[in-house]
């Protein structure tokens, strides 16, 4: 599902300064962020190649931080099913609807990230 929130924000009398982005992968929507005026940004994505990738994204933006931790209701450790679709499908979520949905992308590795 994606948001037209150059759109969006208007339509609703918005006027965000910026913005927590959970689950970022590479941080592609970075430029749409900045475009609009965000004045900060913290972005949370527990991949580490999908992290390292966010990070050098972020360069740029000193005004965005870029946090290697997936996000939960306690601290610690989760375990996240990793897509084959590099990461974007990853979810701390067990896989069922989606399965379902989506056959072709399937979920064959786990691996225990950084929960916050």
């Amino acid at each position: 599902m994606s948001f037209d929130y150059v759109k969006l924000c208007p339509t609703f009398g918005l006027t965000p300064r910026g913005v927590i982005h959970v689950g970022a992968h590479e941080g592609q929507e970075t430029e749409l962020y900045a475009s609009m005026g965000f004045s900060t940004g913290l972005f949370f994505e527990p991949q580490p190649v999908m992290f390292e990738r966010l990070v050098q994204r972020l360069q740029p933006f000193p005004h965005f931080r870029a946090v290697g931790s997936a996000v939960g209701s306690r601290v610690g450790t989760a375990t996240m099913y990793a897509a084959v679709n590099d990461g974007l499908s990853s979810s701390l979520l067990k896989p069922k609807l989606h399965l379902e949905q989506y056959p072709d992308i399937p979920f064959p590795t786990t691996l225990e990230v950084p929960l916050t």
